[in-house]
């Protein structure tokens, strides 16, 4: 267990999986008495509710991801650090301390190690936003959502059952994928008026890829973790975009109807569980987020594609309280289920 110089107990919020009941882990996590009707969960229960604030000293958290990819099969294995550290009352500090990727981060990350975000908490302490991003690591990188599915909005009330609408940044890749540019079949000439095919089919109906999910956050019990009321709350949330060959390609000068009846189809769905303390310091989570995309052509459907990504994350210091091991390297996600027909 590791610990910094004894300081008063900040209240900051990380996540981890609920596995099995939220009380009966140990600081490291391994196993403990079960939980019970303590003092300490008793008086959590009566509380106000769990509430976000600018952590007194560092904290330090470690996290593992495994980001899915249409084209690989394993995805793209990550890990770090993170340094959360409070700069006034309604602002927050979190770095990249350390940052990689195997088989090398890729450049779209680049300049994720070593970033600053900058998180504002909101005027009742539920939220936190990020109001200054230096990479797409915090909210669009590729099918993963990004280090903000690590801090949900905490439902108003402390009792069992009580909710909270998240709404939920989506990552780039959440809509329909755009396809290929294809050459143009027109003359150079005719370029800046394309024609419309003979007999072409009108464009199909589209939904554009949303920007942002409602998700709902839900308290589903209290436990005690080391003698400290402990909450354990779950999250999840979907989306889905369609899209046609026409709307990507229909202003570039392309007269193809082949390409025009290209259409496609994405919709996916996330889940996570956290485990906070009720100080509304997050312990840890873990999170998991499922995407199928389907192409088709002039209405025939071609088997769909599915795209895994998971993530934990583990607080590993802090000036007092429980602290986790850190979690172990993430697994790649689960092969994707044959698919059962066109």
């Amino acid at each position: 267990m590791r610990r910094r110089s004894a300081l008063a107990a900040p209240l900051v919020v990380l996540l981890c999986a609920c596995q099995g009941d939220a009380s009966t882990a140990t600081a490291k996590g391994g196993p403990a008495a079960e939980g019970r009707a303590t003092p300490a969960v008793a008086a959590a229960t009566e509380a106000a509710a769990l509430r976000y604030a600018a952590p007194s000293c560092a904290l330090r958290y470690a996290f593992t991801m495994n980001v899915g990819a249409p084209a690989a099969k394993s995805g793209l294995p990550l890990r770090g650090e993170l340094v959360l550290e409070g700069i006034d009352e309604g602002r927050l500090a979190l770095r990249v301390d350390s940052l990689d990727a195997e088989p090398s981060l890729p450049p779209v990350l680049a300049d994720s190690k070593g970033a600053r975000f900058i998180l504002e908490l909101a005027d009742d302490g539920r939220s936190l936003t990020a109001v200054e991003r230096p990479s797409a690591f915090w909210d669009s990188f590729g099918t993963f959502g990004g280090l903000h599915v690590f801090w949900p909005t905490l439902p108003e009330g402390a009792d069992e059952g009580a909710t909270a609408t998240w709404t939920v940044p989506l990552p780039r890749a959440a809509g329909a994928p755009q396809p290929p540019v294809a050459p143009k079949l027109v003359p150079e000439a005719a370029a800046g008026r394309p024609a419309e095919p003979t007999g072409a089919e009108p464009a199909t109906p589209t939904t554009p890829p949303p920007k942002f999910a409602q998700g709902e956050v839900k308290l589903d019990r209290w436990g005690a973790q080391d003698g400290r009321a402990l909450a354990s709350l779950s999250a999840s949330w979907t989306h889905e975009a369609t899209a046609s060959g026409a709307d990507a390609q229909g202003d570039r000068g392309i007269a193809s109807a082949k390409v025009r009846e290209i259409g496609f189809r994405s919709t996916a769905r996330a889940q996570a569980t956290y485990r906070v303390l009720a100080s509304g310091r997050l312990l840890s989570a873990e999170f998991s987020h499922e995407q199928q995309v389907q192409m088709s052509l002039a209405g025939q459907a071609a088997p769909p594609t599915t795209i895994r990504s998971t993530a934990e994350i583990r607080l590993i210091e802090a000036c007092d309280g429980p602290v986790l091991a850190a979690p172990k390297p993430a697994p790649a996600p689960a092969p994707a289920p044959a698919p059962s027909g066109g």
